[in-house]
């Protein structure tokens, strides 16, 4: 068996756990910069949804920015949130 294949297996399910534990069932991954289908700052109370969050955390905006304008520009932008919206 190839050296990468056994890498490759061993490594995946450290993967996947980390992949389970970043993000809720909605999605949510906590504070960050997300692309965000709304410009506005969220000011509706938590139980309003009033954005989608199509890419995130990422951990700054430049990051952010580059993944908006490489796939989903011109329909949202990028913000900072702390709190789920």
């Amino acid at each position: 068996m190839p050296v990468a294949s056994i890498l490759c297996a061993a490594l995946l399910p450290l993967s996947l756990m980390g992949a389970a534990t970043s993000s809720d069932l909605d999605g949510w991954g906590g504070a960050g910069w997300y692309v965000s289908s709304d410009s506005q700052a969220a000011s509706a109370t938590h139980g309003q949804h009033p954005s989608i969050l199509f890419n995130g955390p990422h951990l700054d905006q430049q990051a952010c920015m580059e993944i908006y304008d490489k796939f989903y520009s011109p329909i949202g932008s990028c913000r900072y949130l702390a709190a789920k919206p």
